[in-house]
């Protein structure tokens, strides 16, 4: 985590900073319990068409130099909501609230104007797609594959950009030059083909931290996989047939993660077991991993190390 957020989350100057809140399964406001200490006037709604029925789920922009009550105390509680909220919700399920924390020296009309241009954008099927740029998990997908200059376009007027990551942690995009923020965002096919993933990515982990909560002898990871990996063993999985479903291609992907690529071939229940499921077709994929019980991976991990 940089310096200068973890020097305002300490009670340092809250100059230039911003909350970047994402109320698309929650509303904070709904009930008040927020209005306390983020006055109306510090709340920017980046109300892009998307929300045109439904504005109170709209991403708002907070300006902390505004909230005179949004003291040290909540600062750390509401990094905790972002950060290790995001952690949980990922390994459990849900969502996070907090999307990120902005750091610009320029003005916040500015700032607002730019992010509303990041919301809509041509998808390579031709239609109009809003771009949740400020769910954290398509923030990391544009952070590691955006080139320097589209990088640069994505922050436009903002210096800092930090979003949650896993392990209750935050990552900054950063960056000392300005972007004139008119200057479109190009987000190649190949880009728009991992943001597309991005959600089945996480329904994998959450598969992976069912297991290991099911069958923890058995199942086990110190660390996280990595995108890129599961978005490849997405790939091999659609070209080997498993793609009638999110679920197929997901539950594929986890197979091929614990037992490897070549478990079909190296075991033969697991081959018998696939044959068996694509002809009833329930339950699915993901299901049947799940519930396949501690004696079926048992018997299968430990071929493997035989």
């Amino acid at each position: 985590m940089a310096y200068s957020l973890e020097n305002i989350l300490r009670g340092g100057s809250v100059q230039g900073f911003y909350l970047l809140m994402d109320r698309s399964q929650a509303n904070p406001f709904l009930d008040g319990a927020a209005e306390s200490y983020f006055p109306n006037n510090a709340v920017h709604v980046i109300d892009d068409r998307f929300f045109a029925r439904n504005i109170d789920h709209a991403p708002v922009l907070i300006d902390l130099s505004l909230c005179p009550d949004f003291d040290s105390q909540l600062r750390e509680e509401w990094f905790d909501l972002g950060a290790k909220g995001f952690d949980k919700s990922i390994r459990q399920g849900g969502h996070s609230l907090v999307s990120a924390w902005l750091y610009s020296s320029q003005p916040v009309e500015k700032i607002v104007a730019h992010l509303k241009k990041l919301c809509a954008h041509r998808h390579p099927s031709g239609e109009m797609h809003h771009l949740r740029f400020y769910d954290p998990r398509i923030t990391s997908v544009l952070d590691e594959y955006l080139d320097g200059n589209d990088k640069l376009r994505l922050l436009g007027p903002i210096n800092e950009w930090w979003y949650p990551v896993f392990s209750g942690e935050c990552q900054c995009i950063t960056s000392a030059v300005e972007v004139d923020s008119l200057t479109g965002l190009n987000i190649s096919n190949d880009i728009w083909d991992r943001l597309d993933c991005s959600s089945s990515y996480h329904k994998l982990i959450h598969v992976l931290v069912g297991l290991n909560e099911l069958h923890p002898e058995l199942i086990k990871f110190e660390k996280l996989p990595l995108y890129e990996e599961v978005y490849q063993n997405f790939q091999l999985a659609s070209l080997a047939g498993w793609n009638k479903n999110e679920e197929e291609m997901i539950g594929c992907a986890v197979l091929w993660h614990l037992l490897g690529q070549d478990c079909q071939d190296k075991l033969p229940d697991v081959a018998n077991e696939l044959q068996q499921y694509r002809i009833a077709g329930r339950p699915t994929l993901t299901e049947w991993l799940t519930f396949a019980g501690e004696a079926f991976w048992s018997q299968q991990i430990n071929a493997l190390h035989k």
